[in-house]
């Protein structure tokens, strides 16, 4: 069961908002329906675009399963659309 961490959502939330206040976000979407699979699909078809899903590259990878860490509604997961030239903040 998904437990909600209040620490880490707000880490997330101030991330999230240093980025947009920085003009480096197109575009955000929770994870909230259907996990990042779901989320990452949806911008895709919304924006007329393609994408790719590194699980690699997913934070802590290692200790979920692939099918986990695509379709888990977890607390405090955002997508971030930025410009490929933009570099993480």
């Amino acid at each position: 069961m998904p437990r909600v961490d209040p620490v880490l959502g707000e880490q997330v939330l101030a991330g999230c908002h240093r980025a947009v206040a920085a003009r480096t976000v197109l575009s955000a979407h929770d994870c909230s329906e259907g996990g990042l699979a779901v989320t990452v699909v949806e911008m895709a078809l919304g924006g007329r675009l393609g994408a790719r899903i590194d699980l690699d590259a997913v934070p802590q990878s290692g200790a979920l399963r692939p099918e986990q860490l695509l379709f888990s509604e977890s607390q405090s997961r955002i997508v971030l659309e930025v410009p490929p030239t933009a570099s993480p903040t």
